[in-house]
């Protein structure tokens, strides 16, 4: 029976009959949770519910808040099938089975005590791992590698045979300027003087046609102004006056080039035409001075 102390009314515990509260520290199970409360307060804890490290490893010394967490530390730690070490605690003296637990040991038991001096922990180091290559590709590298040299042998050596060429025909070339040299002096020792001077004649020759052709042209030009100042009268460019040429047929032909060449010069210093105007793109308008008969083709602003 149960008084819940407020009321002063004294109830039966409750019980359950389709549900049961196991311990969290053993096997053992309840009806109530107030019978599984009371077997933790009796069986697990010391001083009560809240009291800590109640539990002490006669091995060790390590302390636990339950029967079955020391349990499974001395399954684990201090039982026939664990490894017996030799690692001793510098402060207390308790032995230890592995330098691991001496370690948490110390940090759990004696936190302000200095570290340990020597310790077996192993560090874990970074090892490079060397790649290693299938059989296959290394068969297949080594047969690369080796056509590749060979390769460069033969590339080699055709670079060589090319390079003595090249000297060889630097030498024949060097024979080959002297050998001129010495032909073109035999040729002025054996070469009469009339001859040289028949070359300059032939010269002046070609210059006299040139000057036959350009006169001719002149010729041609001025003809066609004086038969059409007609229809030049108001002014005409050399573009005009090859465009009309061309178009007639007149003969020799005639650039655009050559006709204000031939207008500027000998028509103008001929006093036939005068430069009028400079017109749009930088070409020249000129205008008829006289024409055949006589008669005023463009006003007498003077020649130029």
């Amino acid at each position: 029976m149960m008084n819940d102390g407020m009321n002063g009314v004294t109830t039966a515990p409750e019980v359950s009959t389709s549900k049961t509260y196991p311990c969290a520290e053993c096997d053992a199970t309840f009806a109530t949770a107030h019978e599984m409360a009371g077997h933790v307060a009796s069986v697990h804890r010391a001083g009560g519910i809240n009291a800590v490290g109640a539990f002490v490893c006669e091995d060790c010394g390590k302390t636990f808040d339950s029967v079955r967490a020391l349990g499974g530390h001395r399954s684990a730690k201090h039982s026939a099938a664990a490894t017996p070490g030799e690692y001793p605690c510098d402060v207390c003296g308790n032995v230890l089975t592995t330098q691991r637990t001496l370690a948490l040991h110390r940090r759990n038991s004696h936190p302000d005590a200095a570290p340990l001096a020597n310790s077996d922990t192993k560090t874990k180091t970074k090892t490079k791992t060397k790649t290693t290559q299938p059989p296959a590709l290394r068969e297949l590298t080594v047969e690369t590698d080796a056509l590749l040299d060979e390769m460069r042998t033969k590339l080699q050596r055709e670079q060589d045979k090319l390079d003595a060429y090249i000297a060889q025909l630097a030498v024949e070339a060097s024979a080959a300027r002297e050998a001129r040299t010495r032909v073109a002096a035999m040729l002025r020792a054996v070469t009469p003087k009339s001859q040289t001077v028949s070359r300059g004649a032939s010269t002046r020759g070609y210059q006299d046609f040139l000057q036959q052709q350009r006169d001719a042209k002149a010729a041609a030009l001025l003809a066609f102004v004086e038969t059409h100042a007609a229809q030049l009268a108001d002014g005409f460019t050399s573009n005009m006056v090859a465009e009309m040429t061309a178009s007639e047929g007149v003969e020799p032909k005639m650039s655009s080039k050559v006709i204000r060449e031939l207008l500027d010069q000998e028509l103008r210093n001929a006093g036939v035409v005068r430069a009028d105007k400079v017109v749009k793109g930088g070409g020249m308008q000129f205008k008829l001075v006289a024409s055949l008969n006589g008669s005023e083709g463009g006003a007498h602003d003077g020649e130029a």
